[in-house]
């Protein structure tokens, strides 16, 4: 009897190493994903801080332009502004200019009329 309740505990013993074996596996599987898993959150920890860094970087550069293209926008309208005034007189400083002229054209044909009725040479206008 003792001969059969050995083999029935060794059987017992052998199906439990199996089964150790089973679980053993299945424990170096996991192992194994947890290590993938740490590997992956350490990468992803890391993309995040480089991601950081380029979104820090790209914003300062993105100030910087604007901070030059509003500089640039505002010495263009000073610039502008400075132009518009000059033309501005340009243009009043030749309309008196042609007024003048007009005047002065307008005075020499009454000085040119006078001086033909005068002469007696307007009677060829008038026939």
């Amino acid at each position: 009897m003792d001969l059969k309740k050995t083999e029935k505990t060794l059987l017992k013993l052998e199906e439990n190493a199996v089964k150790v074996n089973e679980v053993t596996k299945s424990v170096e599987k996991f192992e194994g994903l947890v290590s993938e898993v740490k590997t992956i959150s350490e990468g992803i920890k890391n993309n995040s801080a480089s991601i950081e860094l380029r979104i820090s970087d790209v914003d300062k550069k993105l100030m910087e332009n604007m901070n030059d293209l509003s500089k640039e926008l505002k010495r263009t309208t000073s610039d502008l502004s400075k132009q518009l005034m000059v033309q501005s007189k340009q243009m009043e400083e030749h309309r008196k200019k042609q007024d003048l002229l007009l005047l002065l054209v307008g005075a020499l044909f009454v000085v040119v009329l006078g001086l033909a009725y005068f002469n007696g040479s307007l009677d060829f206008f008038l026939n």
